[in-house]
């Protein structure tokens, strides 16, 4: 195995080492001793063995190993060679003693061998090679194990059968010159590598050298000449090259870093127009925009052609790659939308690489307003077209859609309003999720790898493009969504459901606003025209309900207002209630505002009920009986308009509570007009009624306090009626019948059929107390003034005022 004597060991283990082919020893070179120079090998007698017919190799080989082994004989050596070769190996005396022990009984018994497999054989080998110990083969041995250990670490490299390999046959033999062919192959190639590496150096070496040796030539040639002093001129020109050559050299400097700065290198020009847009070309786009920066200070020179190609050059540089940075844009939108379709969910986080530069590229392209406002306008279309066609799939009957929420509500206006609104509003919401995540620049810094004239140049209009992305996008739909809301608020009808399509469009407008639509928006005033097409159509229809009213109606014998009016009220104060419940009061004001009520309360009282009491008492100012009942139907009517609205007092009439005020000054003129005519006719009944005429014509009764002011009525001595016969002729009767039944007498008349027990109590007590008031205060101005009759005088007037009080009912 030749084979071996490359140091494999040592190529393998050691990756900066280099094997090269060991040279093999000479014989000669190698000292024998004295113990082997007569050994001799014996040759086997082959011609034995050709009785034995062989046909193969392998069975012609193990012949011959057999009768090698047969033949072998070993020579006896004295004692003392052998004690000497033992001692020349310390620790080796077992060893040889086992090896000689073994190689006689191999010649004793070499007529009664039997032969071995060849695979005994190699491993007995094998074993002896690795496992003993022999000081003359110890080196052989060493690299020999570092061999095996190479080959067994790299048996995969190699690509060998070691059971192959191992072989005695011709096929081992064949494997083991295959094996060896490939390490010398192997050790070529990488010494061939090494050369390889080390041949630019050597070149270069190569090349510097000529120079160097005329160099040093030339210094042993001054060194070895002794130099002539030299000059001082000579000196100073000496110095002044020498400043000179500094200068340049600074020029050259100062030069080549303003050429680094304003110029790209091969290889920024090469990746603005052919490398991936990434982070990497966003840096060298921000280096063009500096460069462009710097450009504009070159046009202040006295020479601005510099200047100008450079722009020129920059701009050029620009628009190649503003262009590609578009073209980004766009597929990026287009591959975005893709994975909206096929997965539904956006495709990046907010912290993706992808998505960061996208952001960076939106800024570097708003610099040139074309290419930006083209690359919106392509985004507000591809979303509104599917948010437009996703809002009219709602309502498209013929469609193979099971659930159709809107569809199946129609017949509910308040429901299909609030369907459609919603819709509405979760489109609103999908598109500024989408903006928001897309156009949201609000949290830009300067951190950003941008250009700040880009930042101070565009920082408002970028912190606002999301809201202007968003109000783009729902532009197509406006539209739309006024003709699905329109068509039904124009045909309802109903006041309260009118009041609730208020409530929820202005509840839909706050959201919408909320979400970035703008307060001037097509959508907004949409939704604020149809607001007021609803409130109008409150105010509308109580007005048309108003008109519509037939004041002709009789009015019944109870003086009970009509059942119109009744109904009317109803509907009003719904209205008010559900106003009162707004969830925008404020908001609402505007539907029940000033305007809204006196066409709604005040043409009620001012308007319709006059109309109808006129119509029902055409002969009240001629007929004093028609009066008393239009009176009584009057605060009737008023009473009722007034307990309906009084509970919205401090809520629906704050705003102008002169109505409701004028309607309850209206009823108290009508009581005090009732009060009067009852009054007057309870004195026309009791004969006292030119009497309290003539005293409150000389001083009113209800000013005299005590016996001083009686002396005011002296004056009526001279009138007729004063007479004491007068007096009991007309009072005297009268006073005494009805006194006793005034109570009675109220009850059989009109004010019986007010319908507030209250205001009934009010006239009665009121006319009772005035003529109890004048009772008094007229009989003892009789007495006053007739002191000689008073037994006359209390003949008259029997009752005392204790006692007209308690016939009265009064208390006090």
């Amino acid at each position: 195995m030749s084979f071996l004597e490359f140091q494999l060991g040592d190529a393998f283990t050691d990756s900066g080492f280099l094997p090269e082919p060991a040279s093999a020893l000479p014989l000669d070179s190698v000292p024998l001793r004295e113990s082997h120079k007569g050994f001799q090998v014996p040759v086997p007698d082959l011609l034995e063995s050709r009785e034995v017919e062989t046909n193969t190799l392998q069975e012609r080989m193990k012949l011959y190993v057999d009768s090698s082994m047969r033949g072998l004989e070993l020579r006896s050596q004295p004692a003392s060679n052998r004690d000497h070769d033992r001692s020349a190996v310390p620790g080796a005396t077992s060893h040889l003693a086992d090896r000689e022990q073994s190689l006689k009984q191999m010649v004793e018994v070499s007529g009664n061998y039997k032969p071995e497999s060849s695979d005994s054989v190699i491993s007995r080998k094998l074993s002896r090679i690795l496992n003993e110990y022999d000081g003359r083969t110890y080196q052989k041995d060493q690299d020999l194990r570092r061999s095996f250990l190479a080959l067994e670490a790299h048996r995969k490299v190699l690509a060998f059968n070691e059971s192959v390999l191992v072989q005695p046959s011709v096929m081992g033999s064949l494997a083991r010159q295959s094996l060896k062919s490939n390490l010398e192959h192997l050790l070529l190639q990488n010494n061939l590598t090494f050369l390889e590496n080390i041949r630019p150096v050597v070149n270069k070496i190569q090349r510097l050298s000529e120079p160097i040796e005329r160099t040093l030539t030339i210094g042993n040639r001054v060194c070895e000449k002794r130099p002539t002093p030299i000059p001082d001129e000579v000196w100073c020109r000496i110095k002044d090259k020498q400043e000179q050559l500094q200068t340049l050299k600074m020029q050259k400097t100062v030069l080549s870093a303003v050429r680094d700065s304003l110029t790209l290198s091969q290889i920024e020009d090469h990746a603005i127009r052919n490398a991936e847009i990434d982070t990497e070309f966003l840096l060298v786009v921000n280096r063009i925009m500096i460069i462009k920066e710097r450009a504009t200070y070159l046009l202040t020179l006295p020479s601005a052609e510099a200047g100008k190609a450079l722009l020129k050059h920059v701009n050029s540089q620009l628009e190649i790659a503003n262009k590609r940075i578009y073209n980004y844009l766009v597929d990026f939108l287009y591959d975005l939308q893709s994975a909206y379709r096929t997965f539904g969910e956006r495709s990046f986080t907010s912290n993706d690489k992808t998505f960061v530069v996208f952001r960076k590229c939106l800024v570097y392209l708003s610099s040139d307003l074309p290419y930006f406002s083209e690359f919106l306008k392509r985004v507000v279309k591809m979303r509104s077209q599917a948010a437009l066609d996703n809002f009219l799939s709602q309502f498209d009957v013929e469609s193979s859609s099971e659930s159709k929420p809107i569809i199946l509500s129609a017949h509910d206006p308040i429901r299909y309003l609030g369907d459609v609104l919603a819709y509405v509003h979760s489109l609103i919401v999908n598109e500024a999720d989408f903006v928001n995540s897309m156009f949201d620049f609000q949290t830009f810094d300067e951190e950003e790898d941008s250009p700040q004239s880009i930042i101070n140049k565009n920082q408002k209009f970028l912190s606002e493009l999301n809201l202007k992305a968003l109000n783009d996008i729902m532009v197509p739909l406006e539209n739309s969504i006024r003709i699905r809301l329109e068509q039904i608020i124009r045909f309802e009808d109903d006041i309260l459901t009118n009041f609730d399509i208020f409530d929820l469009l202005k509840l839909y407008e706050m959201i919408f606003t909320k979400y970035g639509i703008f307060e001037d928006s097509t959508l907004i005033r949409n939704l604020n025209a149809l607001e007021n097409v609803s409130s109008n159509k409150i105010g509308s229809t109580l007005t048309d309900t108003l008109s519509t009213i037939d004041t002709r109606q009789e009015i019944g014998a109870d003086l009970l207002p009509p059942s119109w009016l009744a109904e009317y009220l109803t509907t009003l104060c719904g209205v008010f209630a559900r106003y009162e419940k707004s969830s925008y009061p404020e908001d609402a004001k505007q539907i029940v505002s000033v305007e809204f009520l006196n066409e709604t309360t005040g043409r009620l009282v001012n308007d319709k009920l006059e109309e109808f009491l006129h119509k029902n008492f055409p002969d009240m100012k001629r007929n004093p009986s028609e009066k008393e009942n239009f009176l009584v139907a009057q605060i009737n009517c008023f009473d009722n308009v007034i307990s309906k609205l009084k509970p919205f007092k401090s809520t629906v009439f704050d705003n102008d509570g002169n109505i409701l005020i004028k309607v309850e000054n209206q009823m108290q003129s009508s009581i005090k007009a009732l009060t009067e005519f009852e009054s007057r006719l309870l004195f026309q009944k009791t004969g006292l009624e030119l009497y309290f005429n003539l005293f409150n014509m000389i001083f009113p009764v209800e000013s005299v306090q005590d016996e001083l002011d009686y002396d005011m009525y002296l004056s009526t001595l001279e009138n007729p009626i004063m007479n004491l016969t007068k007096i009991r002729e007309s009072v005297e009767k009268p006073v005494s019948d009805l006194m006793p039944a005034a109570l009675d007498e109220f009850q059989k008349n009109k004010v019986f059929h007010i319908m507030s027990p209250r205001i009934g109590e009010q006239i009665t007590n009121t006319c009772l107390r005035q003529l109890l008031r004048f009772y008094q205060v007229f009989r003892q101005v009789l007495l006053h003034l007739y002191p000689d009759s008073q037994e006359e005088v209390l003949t008259v007037l029997k009752f005392t005022g204790d006692e007209a009080a308690m016939l009265f009912g009064l208390s006090d």
